[in-house]
């Protein structure tokens, strides 16, 4: 008998394996995508069942029984997406009738995995931006998250695009230069106006967000105008914080962070530290430990009321 845990994003998909005594056999990123943005779920489906039954210690197929699956899915936006996945998977022969599946968007997992299964508030600050969090009477609130086109506030996208920006003005005079501006420019290559013209209306989210390392490297050197990019940056992940903290009663004040900008040592992690411990001091902050496909299985033991993964949590930390 075993409890899987899913977590799907738009490049991987990673599967934990855990039998229902709680014994943890290992974490496989697989290749796929597994985000309902990415795929459609009809293509992914077949694909899970296999990794799954791959992942499991030697057996026939028919003795293979999962007794609880969970799956944290990008894109999964409504009740229907999580409906319409679940019933899918039931189609699996490894599932019998008294398997409980859940499926949910992935911020469900990585709050559970930054928390290991506790209250608390996570957030995930890297390309893109969202905050979680979820009270000891089981109510829960959601920030963010949208989509790019909303801005992704907070997050490395965001930190590049406003550099985007000032770079523009920075070009026709509207602005002065900053050693920022100049080595963005001289970074991309940029000219004059047709070369920015072609350049922002080709460049990428991802490409876009790796413009956030060289505010955070010149911020971490004095750059003014860095540090105020970074000011603006924090201030979006302040109001999130102080969103959950005003509409949720959490006793446990506990915060998971998942992504490189939230985690690196920087201006910004130091400023967003200060920022969130002026509303509440007593708030510990920390990094995940945790993939989140380890906490999709947590949620998928809750499911069966089962806390047996709490002894090997220690053994599926990240190295």
């Amino acid at each position: 008998m075993y409890v899987v845990g899913i977590d799907g994003g738009g490049t991987k998909t990673s599967i934990a394996l855990f039998d229902i005594t709680g014994k943890y056999y290992g974490t496989q990123i697989e290749s796929y995508p597994s985000c309902l943005d990415s795929k459609s779920f009809e293509k992914t489906n077949p694909q899970l069942e296999k990794s799954i039954i791959k992942l499991i210690p030697p057996h026939s197929e028919e003795e293979i029984v999962l007794s609880s699956i969970f799956l944290g899915l990008g894109g999964i936006a409504s009740t229907k997406d999580a409906l319409f996945v679940e019933s899918l998977v039931k189609t699996w022969k490894i599932c019998k009738e008294s398997t409980q599946i859940h499926a949910k968007n992935d911020i469900y997992c990585a709050h559970a995995a930054g928390l290991r299964g506790k209250t608390g508030m996570c957030f995930i600050i890297g390309t893109g931006s969202v905050g979680f969090g979820v009270d000891e009477t089981g109510n829960e609130h959601r920030v963010g998250g949208y989509s790019p086109m909303e801005g992704d506030p907070g997050s490395s996208y965001h930190l590049g695009r406003m550099l985007l920006k000032a770079l523009a003005k920075a070009l026709d005079l509207r602005r002065s230069y900053s050693p920022l501006l100049t080595a963005v420019q001289q970074h991309l290559h940029i000219h004059g106006y047709t070369d920015y013209v072609n350049m922002i209306n080709t460049i990428s989210r991802e490409e876009t967000a790796q413009l956030a390392q060289l505010v955070t490297q010149y911020a971490d050197v004095g750059d003014k105008f860095a540090v105020k990019l970074i000011e603006r940056a924090t201030d979006e992940i302040t109001l999130m914080f102080h969103t959950i903290y005003q509409t949720l009663e959490i006793h446990n004040k506990q915060i998971a962070i998942v992504g490189s900008l939230g985690n690196a040592k920087s201006k910004y992690k130091e400023i967003l530290y200060q920022k969130v411990k002026a509303i509440d001091a007593n708030y510990e902050i920390f990094p995940t430990q945790l993939d989140p496909a380890i906490g999709s299985a947590i949620l998928a033991f809750k499911h069966l009321q089962n806390e047996n993964y709490q002894n090997f949590l220690p053994h599926a930390e990240r190295k």
